[in-house]
């Protein structure tokens, strides 16, 4: 009876451990995965690939709205340019034509 016992004990000090490594765990992830992710974010967008695929994306989209003869179309993508703009990091490089195309 006495080793029953002992045994129920250390399966519920096994569980307690192993509920508290769970917990400082999480504690642990709470507290540094935003950190990590913001970094992780930071560096990406200072990539060539980040940088070259939204100008590319930005000046295609310009072009759209030079090529639109339509005062409706023209309008839906200025607006769509503008929304691009506004998704992208507040010291991304707009050039100053596309700025231009989507503001006018």
């Amino acid at each position: 009876m006495k080793a029953f016992g002992i045994g129920i004990l250390a399966l519920l000090c096994f569980v307690a451990v192993t509920w508290t490594g769970i917990a400082i765990n999480y504690g642990t992830y709470a507290f540094w995965a935003p950190k990590f992710k913001t970094v992780e974010r930071n560096v990406y967008q200072q990539t060539p690939s980040y940088i070259n695929g939204n100008l590319s994306d930005l000046r295609d989209m310009r072009d759209q709205i030079n090529r639109a003869s339509d005062p409706a179309a023209k309008a839906s993508s200025q607006a769509a340019l503008r929304d691009k703009i506004n998704h992208l990091p507040p010291d991304f490089p707009v050039p100053a034509d596309v700025r231009a195309a989507a503001y006018n």
